[in-house]
């Protein structure tokens, strides 16, 4: 338990570079999902929720702040909230990065394409 009161998952170095791996995907599909809607979602809809489109430097942020299990579950609820469709490498790669940390699959087996 961290000082803090929250539970810290330690990573391995090539968590963050799995992480960001996956959301190079993630962004253009994103992008992709917004441009569909010309840009502004419909109020209440999937796609109108903060940090979706900006996602990246969430995740970033997350990353620079040793929180990479923070950084991971951010990028499920890029991927999930649309929801986009990932390729089956991303997925791949998304689920290394989610094993590596210790997370139980059924966390992003509905990503699966």
């Amino acid at each position: 338990m961290h000082p803090c009161g929250t539970i810290c998952v330690v990573a391995s170095p090539s968590d963050p570079e799995l992480i960001l791996s996956v959301l190079d995907e993630v962004e253009p599909l994103m992008a992709a999902a917004f441009d569909e809607v010309g840009g502004s979602p419909v109020p209440g809809s999937s796609l109108d929720q903060v940090f979706l489109i900006d996602g990246r430097s969430v995740i970033e942020d997350y990353i620079a702040a040793g929180e990479i299990g923070l950084a991971f579950d951010h990028l499920l609820y890029m991927i999930k909230e649309p929801p986009l469709r990932l390729s089956q490498g991303t997925f791949d790669r998304l689920s290394s990065a989610g094993r590596a940390l210790g997370f139980p699959d059924e966390m992003w087996a509905s990503t699966r394409p």
